[in-house]
């Protein structure tokens, strides 16, 4: 019994190291675009052009999820919105929902790779100015 505990608490670390490296990706790869967007917007000044932007921010529409993911993706919604459990909760049942938080297109980006990756559908929307 106890050499069980021991193998499931050693699993346990290991899904928690993975989500860790998972989470330093996501951050590592954020920069990156930023840098990116950042260098792209000097070659466009430096050459005289300029970079048409529809929108500053956009917005994350949550299109669906799978009934069996539900609490993965209730995860990823109340911390990227900083909203509680509960109202997180009530927001995902209502899909197809927008997420109430106004994002750069980068971060939607990634907040899109993240909700796909625990099983959900989100596309970006362009707000309105």
């Amino acid at each position: 019994m106890e050499f069980l505990l021991l193998l499931i608490l050693f699993q346990l670390c290991r899904i928690s190291n993975h989500t860790d490296k998972l989470s330093s990706e996501f951050f590592r790869t954020r920069q990156i675009l930023r840098s990116v967007d950042e260098k792209l917007t000097k070659l466009l000044q430096h050459y005289g052009l300029e970079r048409k932007v529809i929108s500053n921010r956009v917005s994350l529409l949550l299109e669906d999820y799978p009934n069996h993911r539900k609490n993965e993706v209730l995860k990823v919604v109340h911390k990227i919105t900083g909203l509680g459990l509960k109202d997180a909760k009530e927001l995902i049942e209502k899909v197809p929902c927008i997420l109430p938080k106004s994002m750069t297109f980068v971060d939607a980006e990634l907040t899109k790779v993240k909700l796909n990756y625990v099983g959900a559908i989100a596309s970006i929307k362009e707000e309105i100015a």
